[in-house]
């Protein structure tokens, strides 16, 4: 069976109220959606002169990177104290131009000197060891050239007394005794000479290596001596080569041990240029790459020389060196802001860099209305980037006009109006 309802039980007062809690509760949300959607919503009005605009237009993109390098001379001389000693005398002050062989400092070494005094004893010694040796050698030989003359002689006299007496023991008129006295005799003189000429051999021979050995000696003591008198000069610090003295660390009456750095010259007849480059471009960066950098409004074109192994708080160095003749009036320390070419020029769809780029990451950006009284986000699709332009790839055409400045108070907005002057 059907029920018949009853129309007044729906309009009771229990009923009544419940109706008015949903209207009221419909009238919140309705309110605050209201107050949402104003506040953080779509659309919001902001002063133009705030902002700053940029032309898409066709232009001339290169993609480089932005360096500082700082000027060093290409050849540094460092100054050390080869065998220490106290500082006598200072000739010239740090920061000076100076002239290859001038006088930079005097120190004094009294053991060095002592050593020296020593040596040239030593070398004496040994020179007058070997004028005597060879003077004992002289008469050595002579002596025995004179034994040798002898027995030469006494030979000679008894070959012509063996001859004649020879000829008397034929005839027997003298005893055959007197004549085997004489062969006996001449005998013995003959084998004295033979062993008198072996012996005057050997005594040459043996003279020769004896005299080579002390030549030997005395070239050897003489060229240390020579070294001593070389550290003996090396007291008085001289410049190498002309330049500026960068570096002093000398003052008078101070001792300087063996080895200590005392000072550094700079040869300003060329110079060098050093970078630190982020390591996210260490396969980019090849030999022979080009830089420009401009100084007092000249253009100067610099290649890479040297890149250095090994990476170091997330950065490699890199060495530069002019491709002409370096300025000239730079100077060692000296910054220089460097474009590092990544790639070659070329035409390109491009808008300026800007603050837009952090806060869109380059996926969109804020387009002008064509009466230029507003902007709407519109996605586009951004390439490469300098610290000028950026390349834009699609999603803008020539001759429109974005906002490059940072989005960061309107950054969740679709739309943005711009306020009356």
């Amino acid at each position: 069976m059907d029920r018949q309802v009853n129309q007044s039980h729906l309009f009771s007062t229990k009923n009544k109220k419940r109706l008015k809690i949903i209207s009221a509760s419909l009238l919140i949300v309705s309110c605050i959606s209201y107050f949402s959607s104003n506040t953080s919503g779509t659309s919001l009005t902001i002063d133009p002169v705030k902002l700053v605009f940029s032309d898409a237009r066709q232009g001339d993109f290169q993609e480089f990177l932005p360096l500082r390098g700082t000027v060093l001379p290409q050849r540094v001389i460092y100054l050390d104290a080869i065998d220490g000693g106290r500082v006598e005398q200072v000739f010239v002050e740090e920061g000076e131009m100076i002239q290859a062989g001038d006088k930079i400092l005097e120190l004094s070494n009294t053991s060095l000197q002592l050593n020296v005094l020593a040596r040239e004893a030593d070398v004496s010694e040994q020179i007058n060891n070997l004028r005597n040796t060879r003077l004992a050698m002289k008469q050595s030989r002579l002596e025995k050239k004179t034994t040798l003359l002898d027995i030469e002689y006494r030979i000679k006299v008894l070959l012509r007394r063996k001859a004649k007496t020879e000829i008397l023991s034929s005839k027997q008129l003298v005893a055959k005794d007197s004549l085997h006295q004489i062969i006996d005799e001449l005998d013995y003189q003959q084998r004295r000479l033979a062993l008198m000429e072996e012996s005057l051999q050997q005594e040459r021979e043996f003279h020769k290596v004896q005299l080579k050995q002390l030549e030997s000696n005395v070239k050897a003591l003489q060229s240390n001596l020579k070294i001593s008198r070389k550290s003996l000069d090396n007291l008085t610090l001289l410049a190498p080569f002309s330049g500026q003295l960068t570096f002093l660390n000398a003052e008078i009456g101070e001792s300087m041990s063996e080895g200590k750095r005392l000072g550094q010259i700079d040869v300003l007849d060329n110079f060098k240029v050093l970078t630190q480059v982020d390591e996210f471009y260490i396969n980019r960066v090849t030999k022979g790459q080009i830089g420009r950098f401009t100084l007092n409004g000249t253009e100067h074109e610099l290649a890479i020389f040297k890149i250095y192994p090994g990476v170091t708080n997330g950065q490699f160095e890199v060495e530069w060196r002019f491709k002409l003749l370096p300025p000239n009036n730079i100077r060692r320390g000296q910054s220089l802001q460097i474009k590092l070419e990544m790639s070659d020029s070329q035409q390109s769809m491009v808008v300026d860099q800007g603050g837009f780029y952090q806060d869109t990451g380059g996926n969109w950006v804020f387009v002008l209305d064509p009466n230029g009284q507003g902007a709407s986000k519109r996605l586009v699709k951004l390439g490469k980037r300098n610290n000028q332009l950026i390349q834009v790839l699609s999603g803008l055409k020539i001759g429109e006009r974005i906002i490059a400045s940072s989005y960061g108070e309107f950054s969740n907005m679709d739309r943005l109006k711009f306020s009356a002057e």
